[in-house]
């Protein structure tokens, strides 16, 4: 009887010590289907182009608010913009997606990751019809793809800061 004790005691041990070995394993796998979850939320405020700031449920009645990138795209700049016909296009992207996502409006986000630079996201946001936003301001000509590697897209064509033209 006692032998059986100890064997039993050794075998929890074990186990013990298998799921221990386990735990870290499962919490990445489940921190990278978190990722992959969508998300429903709400537009508090458009910052430019591909950047807007919502509030999300992350968990039971726990709200967060966040500047959300939008994924896969670049639009023109406006807060620093390296010529005149990127600062226009930038206010036309920018009017685009509040056009697109109202205040207050709800929008999925899907694919959300950890943002390179603190305190936002990237993401996919689509529409509650379902439409893309990505994929509307690609179409509209004010986004191009951008995966966030590399340089970023030029908007000027051949134009200098200040709306010079350069020369060829």
């Amino acid at each position: 009887m006692r032998e059986r004790t100890i064997a039993l005691v050794y075998i929890a041990a074990i186990l013990f010590g298998i799921a221990l070995c386990l735990l870290p394993l499962l919490a990445r796998r489940a921190a990278a289907q978190t990722n992959r979850s969508v998300h429903k939320a709400a537009v508090v405020r458009v910052v430019d182009g591909d950047t807007v700031q919502v509030v999300v449920e992350v968990w039971f009645r726990t709200m967060v608010s966040v500047a959300v990138r939008i994924k896969g795209i670049d639009t023109p700049e406006t807060s620093a913009p390296k010529c005149v016909k990127e600062r226009d296009l930038g206010v036309q992207a920018t009017a685009l997606t509040s056009q697109l996502l109202p205040k207050g409006s709800m929008v999925i986000l899907k694919d959300v990751q950890e943002d390179k630079y603190s305190g936002r996201v990237d993401a996919h946001i689509i529409t509650m019809n379902g439409a893309s936003v990505a994929d509307i301001l690609v179409k509209q000509g004010l986004a191009k793809p951008y995966t966030g590697k590399g340089s970023r897209p030029d908007w000027c064509d051949g134009e200098k800061k200040g709306g010079k033209e350069e020369k060829t």
